[in-house]
């Protein structure tokens, strides 16, 4: 019999087998509060679900894990404070380390870079919005780097709207790992326009490349760049703030080389060995 359960999938299931096989449960949250989505459907959903099915599986649970502070208040709604732990998550720091910039034969120069699901939530049509702001002379091309998931051609009409449709690429999926590694870190900027992030693991790699961010002062990003002291915060929505954000950034400034500097020493808390640290020791602890 194990003396404890792992199950990645959906926590209702995980806390009904857990109890059956009278197993200490650990929950791993990746939680998308209802009120952070504009789609009223899409709120009423996601309340049903952390009232009914988070709330009974979070009683079941043993320990929760979340991977910041917000998160941690946010699910102390449904559960006892004394069983939420903030272990934020890592990268192989690494790999960064010996990944340089470079031309990509098959890529522009001087781009901005969107990595992440092609999806309503990751506001892509404001970042279409904020590039077609930009005067001519100082526009980018964009390259968004990820699977579609129903959003592309929503963004791609957007595109044809503003009149930069030709600046606008999709990558899609890429699978190499070094190939990606090189995309992140030959970015001229990083840029994450989304309606909300728990965390945002993205945010760790273009820190570790020394990219430059922009993102939206959602959900866990404040948190991971350090209230704008790692990266430039721009408020959900507002394509012009976004656009002067992606024009510092681009340009060099003095705000934007500080801030670079901030996120390539803050990033070394988030190394990969040091998340799975605490994870094992969590999990000792639980099962012993």
């Amino acid at each position: 019999d194990p003396r404890a359960f792992a199950c990645y999938g959906h926590v209702l299931q995980s806390a009904l087998v857990a109890r059956e096989r009278q197993v200490p449960l650990v929950v791993s949250t990746h939680y998308h509060p209802a009120d952070a989505s504009e789609n009223a459907l899409r709120r009423g959903l996601l309340r049903v679900q952390d009232v009914g099915f988070g709330a009974s599986a979070y009683r079941v649970a043993r320990a929760l894990v979340v991977e910041t502070e917000l998160e941690a208040r946010l699910v102390g709604e449904f559960a006892p404070a004394d069983r939420i732990h903030i272990i934020p998550p890592g990268i192989d720091l690494s790999l960064w380390e010996e990944t340089s910039a470079r031309s990509i034969d098959d890529l522009p120069n001087g781009y901005f870079l969107f990595v992440g699901r092609i999806a309503p939530n990751k506001g892509l049509p404001l970042l279409v919005d904020a590039l077609a702001r930009l005067p001519p002379s100082e526009r980018r091309p964009l390259l968004l780097m990820g699977s579609d998931w129903g959003e592309r051609a929503m963004v791609e009409a957007r595109a044809r709207e503003r009149g930069v449709a030709d600046l606008v690429r999709f990558l899609g999926h890429v699978d190499d790992a070094a190939r990606y590694r090189a995309i992140v870190r030959s970015a001229s900027v990083f840029v994450l326009p989304s309606e909300w992030e728990a965390f945002g693991l993205v945010l760790l790699e273009s820190m570790a490349a020394g990219v430059p961010i922009v993102a939206t002062a959602v959900g866990g990003v404040p948190e991971v760049l350090d209230g704008g002291r790692a990266g430039c915060l721009v408020p959900y929505g507002d394509a012009e703030r976004l656009a002067d954000g992606l024009r510092g950034a681009f340009a060099g400034s003095e705000d934007t080389r500080r801030r670079t500097v901030v996120a390539s020493e803050r990033v070394r808390a988030y190394d990969w060995n040091l998340a799975a640290d605490r994870h094992r020791a969590l999990y000792r602890s639980v099962r012993d």
